[in-house]
């Protein structure tokens, strides 16, 4: 294959390419592992991060595959994911050594797909790539999808690449995306996620805390369509050089828990960082809430100006009597009063989605993802007369 490759469809595609033949018939070759099914291969063939490779349980789940005479499906992920090969694998083996030789030979040819696998449009839709193999599942067998891919996707319905998109709940994400049919077809099938978090310049690696919250965010996800998920632990070597003159990928970049001021004495703090139950102005953690605005409260007091502290939301609000962006900077305002600043010097308010930035001032519920809105729920602090 070449980046512009044809696609392999039809029976016995992926034999021709590999050269396989059949070791002959008997009369009873030894027992698939289970019925004909399908299993499907999302790879991420692009430039930020390694060369996609099986690992860990993949390798047994393509052994058995190959046994069980499963369709096979290799879906390339890119910012219009796309398939890659449609395939069966198509032998008579009459023993354990001649199946385990077929074995061997199907290795190689899906190792050699995926060496081969490129993305050709900008960006990643990981999750696009998911749905497009699920949609492709046949048999009675397995439905079964191994994802060989970071996970770091950059379009789509699951955008990770904004500010706080890894901080946002997974149940809210999950939620959000069972809405409509962007979650059909996963139901009954089993997702293995390996290469989870893997990266490659100038994709920085994400330390341990944001690995842990994209697991979370997948297992949700992938869950809430009805799919089985395991995340494998096993990395993908990152020893071979990638091709050259692929299309850019965004980078995700990891979150830090701290809040840093934009400008002297100002600050935007997401709904996240200080831990608002959603759609309300309730601290999950308070104790997370005093730790986040300690410092905060000591620049404010040192500064001893008058300062605003309005609210935001990414949606429009429901409660025009006790508006939420209102009542989560009364929140914030309380305990930076508890931490000491005088309260006669803070100013407090809620705009809603009224506010500099925002992408629709109607903030309607399903306009953006959820990732997306992530970056809309925000605090922001700042000395009268001195907006962020």
């Amino acid at each position: 294959m070449t980046p512009n490759r044809r696609r392999l469809t039809g029976a016995g595609a992926l034999a021709a390419l590999i050269g396989l033949t059949g070791a002959g018939c008997i009369p009873d070759p030894p027992p698939p592992p289970h019925e004909s099914g399908t299993i499907a291969f999302v790879v991420g063939g692009r430039s930020n991060m390694p060369k996609p490779r099986l690992v860990g349980d993949a390798e047994q789940w393509l052994r058995d595959a190959v046994l069980s005479k499963d369709r096979i499906v290799v879906v390339g992920v890119s910012g219009k994911p796309e398939i890659l090969l449609q395939d069966r694998a198509d032998h008579d083996c009459d023993s354990d050594k001649a199946c385990e030789s077929v074995v061997e030979d199907y290795q190689k040819g899906v190792a050699d797909i995926f060496d081969q696998a490129r993305a050709t449009t900008p960006e990643a839709d990981t999750l696009g790539a998911i749905q497009l193999a699920a949609k492709n599942m046949e048999g009675s067998g397995p439905h079964r999808i191994v994802v060989v891919d970071n996970g770091l996707q950059t379009t789509g319905e699951l955008p990770l690449n904004g500010d706080g998109a890894l901080a946002a709940d997974p149940e809210l994400v999950a939620q959000a995306l069972s809405t409509g049919d962007r979650l059909a077809y996963l139901d009954d099938t089993e997702v293995l996620f390996t290469g989870l978090g893997a990266a490659r310049t100038p994709q920085e690696p994400l330390p341990p805390a944001d690995t842990a919250k994209l697991e979370r965010l997948w297992k949700a996800v992938l869950t809430a369509g009805g799919a089985t998920v395991k995340i494998e632990n096993a990395s993908i070597p990152d020893d071979q050089p990638v091709a050259a003159g692929m299309p850019e990928v965004g980078v995700v970049k990891p979150d830090s828990e701290d809040v840093k001021p934009v400008k002297p004495h100002c600050y935007k703090i997401r709904g996240d960082k200080v831990g608002f139950v959603g759609d309300q102005a309730t601290f999950k953690d308070p104790q997370k809430a005093i730790k986040v605005l300690t410092p905060i409260a000591a620049d404010l007091k040192e500064n001893n100006a008058a300062a605003t502290v309005v609210g935001t939301t990414a949606y429009r609000e429901r409660d025009k009597s006790n508006p939420l962006s209102r009542a989560r900077a009364k929140a914030v305002t309380d305990v930076l009063t508890d931490l000491g600043v005088d309260k006669r010097l803070l100013v407090v308010g809620g705009v809603g989605t009224n506010f500099p930035g925002h992408p629709n001032p109607n903030g309607e519920v399903g306009s953006m993802p959820e990732t997306v809105a992530q970056r809309y729920r925000l605090v922001i602090i700042s000395p009268v007369g001195e907006p962020c």
